[in-house]
């Protein structure tokens, strides 16, 4: 897999980086499945979300810079590792990033508790395979 070395550097991970990584977004999705909190649930599965994507990026033997427009890349990359099966649940979570981007940078918008579980349920299951992926191959 080749990326856009202006978004990505190559860089070895060993296994204890790529079980930190992991850790720190279960860490997320944890607080995200306790709160009752909409906007709570919200914030910590996309940061859960995000979290994993770089782990799967990182398993890859890349790492994404901090530049405008990281997170669609990193979620344009995940795409690519994750294949046509997670194609779907990731545009979604591409399209929660553009209402958390909204949220953050226009003046805020509102997630229903509904929406916010929905975000939840969707991050597990993209969480779940990449965790498996990364597991299966160390």
């Amino acid at each position: 897999m080749k990326l856009d070395q202006r978004l990505f550097q190559k860089k070895d991970f060993t296994k204890n980086d790529l079980d930190k990584l992991l850790a720190n977004s279960s860490r997320d999705l944890h607080i995200a499945k306790k709160s009752r909190i909409p906007e709570v649930i919200f914030k910590f599965s996309y940061d859960a979300f995000l979290k994993a994507c770089i782990t799967i990026i990182a398993f890859q033997g890349y790492r994404a810079m901090s530049k405008r427009g990281h997170h669609k890349a990193i979620i344009s990359a995940t795409k690519i590792v994750l294949g046509k099966q997670f194609r779907d649940m990731l545009d979604y979570c591409d399209t929660m990033r553009r209402r958390r981007n909204i949220d953050l940078y226009g003046g805020g918008v509102l997630v229903s508790l509904s929406e916010s579980k929905q975000f939840l349920e969707v991050v597990l299951m993209v969480h779940a395979e990449i965790k498996k992926r990364v597991s299966s191959k160390q």
